[in-house]
C-alpha cells in the first residue's frame, strides 16, 4: 500500500514540474510583453504584508516568488532592477532573498521599509519552521512523508530552473553583448555545479572579469560621445 501511494505521489509531482518547465520555457520563448508602469507601495505595511505573503509561498526558494509578484504583478520593479538588485544581493554576506528584502524595502521608504521587508520575511515564516520541526520528529520514518519529501525536492529545482529562465531575459539590456553574457552564464553554472568550485572563486575570476570588461565599455561609449 505505501509503495503505491508513493508512486502515486511521485507521479502527481513529476507532472506539476513537467508543468512549470513547459509553462516557463514557452514564455520565454514568447515576445517581451509591453512594459507596464511602475507602481510604489503605499505603506511599510503593506511591504510587510506582501513580503510575508512572499515567504509563506516561497517553497524550495522565495525568489522564484519574488520575482514573479513584484515585477509582474505588483510592478514595483522592472525586470532589469530586480536582476541588478538580485546580482548585488549575491555578492553581500547572509541569505540572498534577505539582501534582496532589504534593499527593495529600502527603495521605497529608507531603513522603515527594509526592515518592514525583512520582517515580513522572516517573522511568520520562523514559527512554521518551528513548528514543523517538532512536527517532523513524530512522522520522520513514515515512507509516505519521506516518499514525499524527496518529491518535494523535485519541485524546489524546478522552481530555481524557472526563475534562471525567467531572469536570462533580463541580461538583454545588458551594456555587454548577451551572447557574452550567456557565455559567462554558462561557465559559472559549469564551475559551480559541476567542477564544485567555491563560490568565491567563482565571484572573483567570472564576477571580475566582468566588471572589468563593462567598465571598459563604457569608458569607450563616454568616449565616443565626447
Amino acid at each position: 500500500m505505501f509503495s503505491s501511494s508513493k508512486a502515486g505521489l511521485s507521479y502527481i509531482i513529476a507532472g506539476i514540474v513537467l508543468r512549470k518547465v513547459i509553462v516557463l520555457i514557452s514564455s520565454y520563448c514568447m515576445p517581451s510583453p509591453i512594459v507596464l508602469p511602475q507602481n510604489k507601495p503605499k505603506s511599510c505595511f503593506e511591504i510587510f504584508i506582501v513580503f510575508t505573503l512572499l515567504a509563506l509561498q516561497g517553497f524550495g526558494g522565495v525568489i522564484s516568488i519574488t520575482q514573479r509578484i513584484l515585477v509582474e504583478q505588483k510592478r514595483w520593479i522592472s525586470q532589469e532592477e530586480f536582476l541588478e538588485l538580485f546580482s548585488v544581493a549575491q555578492l553581500l554576506p547572509g541569505p540572498n532573498v534577505c539582501n534582496l528584502s532589504l534593499a527593495i524595502g529600502d527603495r521605497f521608504f529608507g531603513r522603515s521599509g527594509a526592515f518592514s521587508a525583512l520582517a515580513g520575511m522572516m517573522v511568520l515564516p520562523i514559527i512554521i519552521v518551528l513548528f514543523v520541526y517538532q512536527s517532523y520528529g513524530y512522522f520522520s520514518d513514515n515512507e509516505l512523508v519521506v516518499g514525499a519529501i524527496r518529491g518535494m525536492s523535485v519541485v524546489a529545482g524546478g522552481m530555481t530552473l524557472g526563475t534562471a529562465l525567467r531572469l536570462v531575459s533580463g541580461l538583454k539590456s545588458g551594456v555587454m553583448r548577451y551572447q557574452l553574457l550567456l557565455i559567462l552564464a554558462v561557465s559559472v553554472f559549469a564551475l559551480v555545479g559541476i567542477f564544485r568550485i567555491p563560490i568565491y572563486i567563482v565571484i572573483l575570476l567570472i564576477g571580475g572579469s566582468a566588471v572589468i570588461a563593462t567598465y571598459r565599455i563604457l569608458l569607450r561609449r563616454d568616449t565616443e560621445v565626447k
